[in-house]
């Protein structure tokens, strides 16, 4: 009996790393989507800015409370709404992410030629530049692991976030 057990778990523990590597970009690519979500829609709950910040030199996706109440500042108080820490997190922390790269965080705006690595939503939900509040004109990340990629957009008009 035991050796019938000793063959069954040898057979099926491979199936469930490779199951688990193939399951990382999808599981990495949902916590941006979250992020992206949860971000919009505080904004439009609290009627004033978050955003989101993903960053391919760190790998981290951290969403943030935008202070216009002078030049637009990012302050990085904002809470998980489940786990109540700070919203950061870091792919590479992570056992169901690690390795798993933010190969491309692209967010380009109205009067501002550089791409940007983060995105703000205004109280209306709309997705604005965090340093100059102008509109969105493209929004793009792209994931990588092992080969493969997946690419999340953000529509510039509504703020939209969808993963195919």
């Amino acid at each position: 009996m035991v050796s019938i057990l000793a063959i069954v778990a040898a057979t099926l523990i491979p199936r469930s790393t490779a199951v688990h590597e193939h399951r990382k970009l999808e599981v990495s690519a949902q916590q941006v989507v979250f992020a992206l979500r949860f971000a919009r829609s505080e904004a439009m709950r609290m009627g004033d800015y978050y955003g989101v910040r993903l960053s391919s030199a760190d790998n981290s996706i951290r969403v943030y409370y935008l202070n216009t109440a002078g030049p637009p500042i990012e302050l990085f108080t904002v809470y998980h709404p489940l786990d109540k820490n700070a919203y950061i997190r870091v792919l590479d922390d992570r056992p169901f992410s690690a390795g798993v790269e933010i190969s491309l965080s692209e967010f380009r705006f109205a009067g501002d030629p550089q791409p940007r690595e983060s995105v703000a939503f205004a109280p209306t939900g709309d997705p604005v530049g965090p340093l100059n509040l102008g509109l969105m004109t493209q929004g793009d990340v792209k994931l990588s692991y092992g080969g493969r990629s997946v690419a999340i957009s953000v529509a510039p008009a509504t703020g939209r976030v969808t993963l195919p």
